[in-house]
């Protein structure tokens, strides 16, 4: 499935490569940016930490973890060409956990970072470096009455990298895949997560 939606990311920034600087576009202006979009979320932890507590509470802990598809937008500031700071929200819509191939609930979680966005050229196609530091709230729907319900906050780091393609002045295709690293409450829910949007710059 990740392969299948980085091919189709691929091709789609290919297609749309027609943004030339013979037009006269300042593709590194400062000002003010939003984005919209939807990603694909691959579980990286939380299947190990769901057998761990199925552990403890003695029951079996044949676990199997589906991936989630998710959400994300933000709003952002580039400052200098080659800096921008943004504020990232990404709703993921569950990773399901089925045990012995029953469906036994799912995660549902919220992220919200503070990103540093490096871009590394100026030109109509950017790559680009992100690191950022927020929270997750994470909460499990329990649908098997096994007593494992709970919603839960804690800090997270995001990082990754990812590509924005000027298809206007103004409007910006955008794929990345970032890593998310919760702590705390939420420590083991790690997740990677592939994204594709559109951005629009003021």
């Amino acid at each position: 499935m990740s392969k299948r939606l980085l091919n189709l990311c691929a091709g789609t920034l290919l297609l749309c490569g027609i943004a030339t600087d013979a037009q006269g576009w300042d593709f590194s202006r400062s000002g003010l940016y939003m984005g919209v979009g939807g990603s694909f979320a691959m579980d990286m932890a939380a299947e190990d930490e769901l057998k761990d507590i199925l552990d403890a509470l003695g029951l079996v802990s044949d676990v199997d973890m589906r991936d989630s598809f998710g959400l994300p937008g933000r709003l952002g500031w580039r400052f200098i060409p080659h800096f921008a700071a943004e504020v990232q929200i990404e709703y993921l819509f569950g990773f399901e956990a089925k045990i012995l191939g029953q469906r036994l609930g799912e995660f549902e979680m919220l992220t919200a970072t503070l990103n540093a966005k490096l871009p590394l050229t100026t030109r109509d196609v950017q790559p680009f470096v992100l690191v950022g530091v927020g929270a997750l709230n994470a909460n499990f729907e329990d649908t098997a009455a096994a007593d494992l319900a709970g919603d839960d906050w804690g800090p997270a780091l995001r990082g990754g990298g990812g590509l924005d393609l000027y298809i206007t002045e103004r409007v910006v295709v955008s794929v990345d895949a970032t890593y998310v690293r919760p702590f705390a409450n939420v420590a083991d829910l790690d997740y990677l997560s592939v994204g594709f949007g559109v951005q629009y710059r003021f």
